[in-house]
């Protein structure tokens, strides 16, 4: 009983795990890394996980379009990441690894479901899609011209091959550079070069009302 009292009193308070919470706040992403690998420390995690939803949402959005899927996908990312920590060594910055996940849980989905979305591109417009477009819009808040043009430039945007709309998601929603996008990507930096050229170049013909096939690279 006196052990049960003991611990108990050394449980921390409200006030103590708000400290903490915010001690965990001010960490830089490798030493959460650290903290989480070690297997003793799941809050790290999820402040890591806090840090950088935002953008694995909005990758996986872009790539993946139905929010349905997004959701199932995203839980297969941090899965895979917590279940991926013990082997990060730390070389590269834990948003790059994370995307570079996201990505590739993307493609596998995309590849299960390739015959249900190449009928689904036959459909109409689908329900949802402008309250999609809205969340993913411009976090400073545009103007409504601005937000109606970055809802068209977006909807094109999935238009795009799926190779592509990556690199324009990370390049332009998610501000990372060249190298960081190879790195995500797994790509030469060539290749990321070439990707977001012919990105804008047909982007630039769905914008005009040019002929482009869905989905041609």
């Amino acid at each position: 009983e006196t052990q049960r009292a003991s611990r108990a009193t050394n449980r921390p308070g409200p006030r103590a795990s708000s400290v903490r919470e915010r001690r965990l706040r001010e960490l830089r992403d490798d030493e959460l890394v650290r903290r989480a690998a070690a297997g003793d420390d799941r809050k790290a995690f999820a402040e890591l996980i806090d840090r950088h939803k935002e953008g694995v949402f909005a990758l996986l959005y872009r790539l993946l379009g139905r929010s349905g899927e997004v959701e199932d996908v995203a839980q297969n990312v941090f899965i895979a990441a917590y279940r991926g920590l013990p082997a990060f060594k730390g070389k590269a910055k834990f948003s790059t690894w994370i995307y570079r996940i996201a990505y590739n849980q993307a493609v596998t989905a995309i590849r299960r479901i390739a015959s249900r979305r190449s009928r689904e591109l036959q459909e109409p417009e689908r329900d949802g899609e402008g309250q999609r477009q809205k969340e993913w819009s411009d976090p400073k808040g545009p103007t409504q011209e601005q937000g109606a043009l970055a809802g068209q430039v977006w909807t094109a945007v999935e238009k795009l091959p799926t190779s592509l709309r990556a690199v324009v998601e990370l390049h332009y929603g998610r501000g990372f550079n060249y190298p960081e996008i190879a790195e995500v990507l797994e790509l030469p930096l060539g290749t990321v070069k070439t990707h977001l050229h012919r990105a804008r170049a047909q982007l630039r013909t769905i914008l005009t009302g040019g002929d482009m096939e869905v989905g041609k690279a």
